[in-house]
């Protein structure tokens, strides 16, 4: 027997801004039913893994005016534009005063979320600044990935996304080594 599933409408946007949009999706359910689902999407975000000479992984420590206080971050924003390398780029090199020799795609995701990230892997970094933007209150902190792997597992990364990112490295570091995570 053919399972019944939901069935979707037109998307409607009830609310467009820089970086989210806001629809609501009429839906029929499978019992007939009518119901309005809204969707939340958000431009796509670039997040950086970069690691020195010394395999420490460069991480931040920002200060976010709205909360007071500083939270544990890694060089991560949203993507301007389709190039996603580029804009990881950008990213590192706004944040930490880094840029990367070497750059790879660690994991991209695309299918089933309203929101994209594309996280990267970066070596042999060297020093190339990019202006800060405005008000940001950045510190690069270099550490060993297990302290922040650590960090990521008590709730200090408060973004899921980082947290997920760093615990995917040490995981990949773990099972298959070094070398397959800066390949």
């Amino acid at each position: 027997m053919k399972r019944k599933h939901t069935t979707l409408g037109k998307p409607r946007t009830i609310f467009q801004g820089r970086i989210y949009k806001i629809t609501e999706v009429p839906a029929v359910l499978p019992d007939g039913s009518k119901k309005i689902f809204e969707l939340a999407y958000r431009a796509p975000m670039v997040v950086v893994l970069a690691f020195n000479a010394e395999r420490e992984l460069l991480v931040t420590r920002e200060y976010r005016e709205r909360y007071k206080k500083y939270f544990w971050h890694l060089p991560a924003g949203r993507a301007e534009s389709k190039n996603h390398k580029k804009e990881a780029l950008r990213e590192l090199r706004e944040e930490t005063g880094y840029t990367a020799k070497t750059l790879r795609l660690l994991y991209a995701t695309t299918a089933g979320y309203s929101w994209p990230v594309y996280a990267y892997v970066a070596k042999g970094l060297s020093r190339a600044p990019l202006p800060k933007e405005l008000g940001e209150d950045i510190t690069v902190v270099p550490m060993s990935l297990g302290r922040a792997e650590r960090l990521a597992l008590t709730g200090k990364f408060v973004d899921p996304f980082l947290a997920y990112t760093i615990a995917i490295a040490a995981f990949t570091v773990r099972s298959k080594g070094w070398k397959s995570l800066l390949r």
